[in-house]
């Protein structure tokens, strides 16, 4: 952790960090980690940090989708820190997009952007993820009031890969509680829907968009066409695609 941030809540399972302006935020919330050893290192994002914005992190010490009895702690801090702030937006990734609509309302966040996030782990509520259904039975199923605390009125994207029928699921479940979120569908983009969408390199341009008001939509449709032709994994993807359609087209008896 870095020495200039100012801690905003810190517990044995979440903290959550606040570095530079406190007017205009960007949320950052920590995501599964294969690796993950305890909390990650944060800073601030510093291409945010030139346009005046502060960064707000909220991590976790392990893969647990904020569902700790720390979580209503978390939200009073979190409430009671953003109450003057201007501007309030996240993008996620994941399981960080899930703890983003547990704790949007709590954040009184304006907008988001949600690469392939999930509506829950729970079997009575996203039955279609059997393997996070199994990781579900570590956790308190009755901390999982997202259908309540989600500010239901959030704005933004959930962005998703269609081939990923759960990644659909999960997108429509949020899509029903939050309307305002736009659906964008990117195929053969993997999981989470960045992956294969921009290089690392260029993941500064999704954070550039978020503190603009015209349609994020439309500026993730226009890259993907964009960026389509340029991607291994799209146009691997889209000719197994075809060869497995024509196979199934040849199956068909004549008419």
């Amino acid at each position: 952790m870095t020495i200039d941030g100012t801690p905003i809540f810190s517990g044995h399972d979440i903290r959550a960090v606040h570095f530079g302006e406190t007017e205009r935020i960007v949320v950052s919330f920590d995501h599964g980690r294969k690796d993950r050893d305890g909390f990650p290192v944060i800073g601030q994002q510093m291409k945010m940090a030139k346009r005046g914005i502060g960064t707000l992190s909220v991590t976790v010490s392990q893969n647990n989708w904020f569902l700790t009895p720390e979580l209503p702690a978390l939200r009073d801090a979190l409430q009671k820190h953003c109450e003057n702030a201007r501007d309030i937006r996240a993008m996620t990734f994941s399981m960080g997009g899930f703890g983003c609509a547990l704790l949007s309302r709590a954040l009184n966040m304006r907008r988001a952007v949600m690469f392939s996030p999930q509506y829950s782990i729970f079997p009575a509520k996203a039955p279609w993820d059997k393997r996070r259904n199994g990781i579900s039975k570590s956790y308190d199923e009755a901390l999982d009031d997202l259908d309540q605390t989600i500010k239901h009125d959030l704005e933004g994207v959930i962005v998703f890969d269609p081939r990923i029928r759960m990644d659909v699921l999960h997108a429509r479940a949020l899509g029903r509680i939050a309307p305002r979120m736009q659906l964008v569908a990117t195929p053969f983009t993997g999981h989470p829907a960045n992956k294969f969408l921009l290089p690392k390199s260029e993941y500064w341009k999704y954070g550039y968009r978020l503190f603009r008001d015209d349609s994020p939509a439309a500026w993730f449709h226009k890259i993907r066409r964009k960026k389509r032709e340029e991607t291994i994994e799209y146009l691997n993807g889209m000719a197994s695609y075809l060869d497995a359609r024509d196979k199934r087209g040849a199956k068909r008896p004549p008419r």
